[in-house]
């Protein structure tokens, strides 16, 4: 596939969901600039691979906040311990409502018309 190609499918609006998801089964990139350029990178969620990037990106994002909690965990009482348990509770249910949103927009890019 060559540049001019993989322009046309990005510039395609058809290949935007809800003008905000990105799913091209024809764009061979799992990650591809966000149709306003000045805006960064986003996920191509039709490519198989997209979830995998999807889930090593909220790795990379969370790990080095759960270390440093890690380490503040053996050092602190247990009122703070519980305030950070319920914190990433919160982080949870917001990471669940995330990957619903997604699973959606995955099923909505999977429908044939």
């Amino acid at each position: 596939m060559n540049a001019y190609s993989i322009e046309q499918l990005e510039n395609n609006p058809k290949n935007y969901r809800w003008g905000l998801f990105y799913a091209c089964p024809d764009d061979p990139r799992v990650v591809v600039p966000k149709h306003v350029v000045w805006m960064g990178w986003t996920i191509n969620f039709a490519h198989p691979r997209a979830w995998q990037t999807l889930l090593l990106f909220i790795v990379i994002a969370t790990c080095p906040s759960l270390i440093a909690d890690i380490a503040l965990i053996q050092l602190t009482s247990k009122a703070i311990i519980s305030a950070m348990l319920s914190a990433y509770i919160a982080l949870l249910v917001m990471a669940v409502t995330i990957l619903a949103l997604i699973f959606l927009s995955y099923r909505l890019s999977s429908q044939t018309k």
